[in-house]
């Protein structure tokens, strides 16, 4: 289903028949967003109403993608107030399937790496829109 939709939307995006790395890039932001907005979004929407929660997931986006974080990063990315929040996101978010667990002990990870993308498209939407 990914390979699908990043295909077509690179196909879409070729504009003089050769396909290159721009056309790439391009379709692999518009399939990030294709498939964010079908599969993920109606996941994540109930995280994202929350606004302690919109916030943790603004700071794990600005990691590096394909990335891992552990808990203890998430304490030092958000306030001291919306700590006690951390594990409860952590637990809805792999219930969800949006993030699981890493190799070593204690880190995640993006299930996929188009989830973390799109993650960071909501983040700067909610950042622009503030």
């Amino acid at each position: 289903m990914l390979m699908h939709e990043v295909g077509d939307a690179v196909f879409w995006q070729d504009k003089d028949v050769c396909i290159d790395m721009e056309d790439a890039r391009l379709g692999i932001l518009e399939a990030a967003q294709i498939v964010g907005k079908k599969y993920v979004d109606p996941q994540i929407s109930s995280l994202l109403k929350s606004k302690r929660y919109a916030s943790i997931l603004s700071k794990i986006s600005w990691m590096e993608l394909g990335g891992t974080f552990a808990r203890q990063d998430i304490f030092k990315w958000v306030p001291e107030k919306e700590q006690n929040n951390s594990d409860n996101f952590l637990r809805r978010s792999r219930d969800l399937g949006i993030i699981e667990a890493a190799v070593t002990r204690g880190e995640y990870k993006f299930v996929n790496p188009l989830y973390h993308l799109y993650m960071d498209f909501r983040r700067m939407e909610l950042e622009t829109s503030k």
